[in-house]
């Protein structure tokens, strides 16, 4: 996937899921429930993955602490498409806005304690 930056990278994502947000029901209602949701996740993973690795500042993060980084943001967010196109009153650019800034951390920092 090419795009000029990380907010239209999430845009195509998200445009993607609404746009075959039929097909995604179906399939999500079938028995290609997993693959489906493998497809999703394994493109966005890569993305991510090849994201951090041309821009970290710190690239010090150890492998196993990078995967679980990797894995949240990467099941987090496409369950998040996944539920956007089933609803399907989804504003993309409200949404591509949020996702952005909840995977750079702009959005929240939860009080653990």
């Amino acid at each position: 996937m090419q795009a000029e930056n990380t907010r239209a990278a999430l845009r195509l994502f998200i445009d993607f899921a609404l746009e075959n947000r039929n097909f995604i029901q179906h399939l999500i209602n079938s028995r290609q429930r997993e693959q489906m949701e493998n497809i999703i996740y394994k493109n966005f993973r890569g993305y991510l993955e090849n994201l951090y690795q041309h821009t970290a500042v710190d690239a010090s993060m150890s492998y196993r602490d990078l995967s679980i980084a990797l894995d949240f943001f990467t099941y987090g967010t496409g369950g998040v498409l996944i539920e956007s196109s089933r609803n399907g009153r989804t504003d993309p650019e409200v949404l591509t806005d949020q996702l952005y800034r909840l995977l750079s951390g702009q959005m929240v920092k939860m009080p653990l304690e």
